[in-house]
C-alpha cells in the first residue's frame, strides 16, 4: 500500500442506543514490511478513534469538527453551531488544582452530550481549554437555534460538578449561530466565537446570536 494514500472511510459509531454515520479522513494507513502487516478491524477503529477524540474528555477534537463544518458546507446543507466554555474555569484551576479543572472539563463534555443527544443528531466537540462546541445538522432557524442553546445553558446551571468529592454548581456562556450558506468557514466560525465573546461580556451564564 502506497504509504501516503489518504482515503475516505466510514466509521459506525454506537453512542447510547444511537447510530450514527460520520465521515472521516483517515490521515495515513501504510503498510511498513519492517514494521508488520497493515492493521485491521478493531485495530483500525481504535486508530481512527484516537485521531479524531480528546484524550482528555472523549468528546470529538478540534480537526473532527473543522472537518464536519467543512462537509456540511460542501453538501448545502444549513446548520448551527453552538460555542461554550465553563465561565471562571481559570478560577477553578487556580484555587482548586489543574486535577479538578480536568474533571470540571470531563464532566462538563458528559452534561452536554448527554442532553445532545436526548433531542438531536448533533455531536460535541472540544476546540481546545475549556471551549466546546456542538454542531447540529438540520437546525435552521436562529430562533429555534436560540432556544436549544438556551436549553443548554440551563442544564448545564442546573447540573452538580463534582469538585474534590464536593457538589458545586457550574455556569456556561454561550454563543450560537445557523450557518445559511453566505460565509465561509472562518468567517461564520468567528462570528460564533464572537458571540461567545460577547455573552462572557455582558455577564456569563447566557446566551448571544452570531451576527
Amino acid at each position: 500500500m502506497d504509504r501516503n494514500l489518504s482515503r475516505r472511510i466510514l466509521i459506525k459509531m454506537t453512542d447510547a442506543n444511537k447510530d450514527t454515520i460520520f465521515s472521516v479522513r483517515e490521515e495515513i494507513l501504510s503498510q511498513d514490511p519492517y514494521r508488520g502487516a497493515m492493521p485491521e478491524g478493531k485495530a483500525v477503529h481504535e486508530l481512527l478513534e484516537e485521531n479524531i477524540r480528546d484524550p482528555l474528555t472523549g468528546a470529538y477534537n478540534r480537526k473532527f469538527f473543522e472537518e464536519k463544518v467543512l462537509e456540511l458546507m460542501g453538501e448545502g446543507e444549513i446548520f448551527t453551531v453552538v460555542a461554550l466554555d465553563v465561565d471562571r474555569f481559570k478560577k477553578i484551576n487556580d484555587t482548586k488544582g489543574h486535577e479538578a479543572g480536568d474533571s470540571v472539563l470531563r464532566e462538563f463534555y458528559r452534561v452536554l452530550n448527554d442532553h445532545i443527544r436526548q433531542t438531536d443528531d448533533g455531536f460535541v466537540a472540544r476546540l481546545g481549554g475549556d471551549e466546546f462546541a456542538i454542531v447540529i445538522p438540520g437546525l435552521k432557524v436562529i430562533k429555534a437555534a436560540k432556544k436549544r442553546a438556551n436549553e443548554l445553558c440551563k442544564h448545564v446551571r442546573q447540573s452538580r460538578f463534582r469538585i474534590q468529592n464536593d457538589e458545586h454548581s457550574v455556569t456556561t456562556s454561550v454563543g450560537v449561530g445557523v450557518w445559511n450558506g453566505y460565509s465561509d468557514k472562518e468567517v461564520f466560525l468567528k462570528d460564533v466565537d464572537r458571540a461567545l465573546y460577547l455573552a462572557k461580556n455582558n455577564g456569563r451564564n447566557r446566551v448571544e446570536v452570531a451576527k
